[in-house]
C-alpha cells in the first residue's frame, strides 16, 4: 500500500514542480482543523526546522511552507500543499492523501499505524514497518495544542524525505529463452 501512496505523492510532487495546475484539497477555501501557531524548533540531525509565530516553516532561512491556524499548508507564494481535515486526514492537492494526524502521532498514506510520534518531552520517534524504531531529533516549544502543528510538520517533513529515497525492487520471473 505505501508504494502506490508514494507513488501517487510521488506525482503529486512532481506535478506541482512544473507548474501544472493543481486543485486544491477539499476545504481549501473554508479551512479544515484548528492549529495552534507559536513558535517552535525541530532540532535534527540533518538540520533544524523552524516554525515561527506566523507559521512560516523553514530551514536554513528558507521558507519550506507556511501553515496556518485554519489547517492549511502553503507555499510561500500561497500556492496549496495540503489542508488537515476535521477527521485528522491530511488531503494534498488533487485529493491526494497524505496520512492522518493525531495530536501526537501521524500515520504513512493508506495506513493505520503511526509511522512517527512525538513524546512528552518534544522527542520525534519514527517507526519502520519491521518495528525498528529511529530517534529523530526533537521539539522545542511543542506545548500543548502546538504539538498537533508539530506534528503535522514532522508529517511533512517526513513525507518529503521518503519519496527521495531511492526503492529498490526485486523480480522473480521464468521465461523461456530462444536462440
Amino acid at each position: 500500500m505505501r508504494s502506490l501512496s508514494l507513488s501517487v505523492l510521488a506525482s503529486s510532487l512532481v506535478l506541482s514542480a512544473v507548474g501544472c495546475s493543481a486543485t486544491p484539497p477539499p476545504r481549501w477555501a473554508s479551512g479544515g482543523a484548528p492549529m495552534e501557531i507559536a513558535p517552535a524548533v525541530w532540532h535534527r540531525g540533518s538540520g533544524t526546522i523552524f516554525l515561527g509565530k506566523d507559521g512560516k516553516v523553514t530551514e536554513d532561512g528558507d521558507v519550506l511552507f507556511v501553515v496556518d491556524a485554519a489547517g492549511r499548508v502553503y507555499e510561500d507564494d500561497g500556492d496549496p500543499i495540503a489542508v488537515v481535515q476535521p477527521d485528522g486526514y491530511l488531503v494534498g492537492t488533487d485529493n491526494t492523501a497524505m496520512g492522518q494526524l493525531g495530536p501526537v502521532t501521524a500515520a504513512f498514506p493508506g495506513s493505520d499505524q503511526a509511522w512517527l510520534s512525538i513524546g512528552p518531552r518534544g522527542e520525534v520517534t519514527r517507526y519502520d514497518t519491521d518495528g525498528t524504531r529511529s530517534h529523530q531529533g526533537y521539539w522545542e516549544g511543542c506545548n500543548g495544542a502546538v504539538v498537533r502543528t508539530c506534528t503535522l510538520i514532522t508529517q511533512l517533513m517526513a513525507l518529503r524525505e521518503y519519496a527521495r529515497q531511492p526503492r529498490v525492487s526485486v523480480g522473480i520471473g521464468f521465461g523461456v529463452m530462444v536462440h
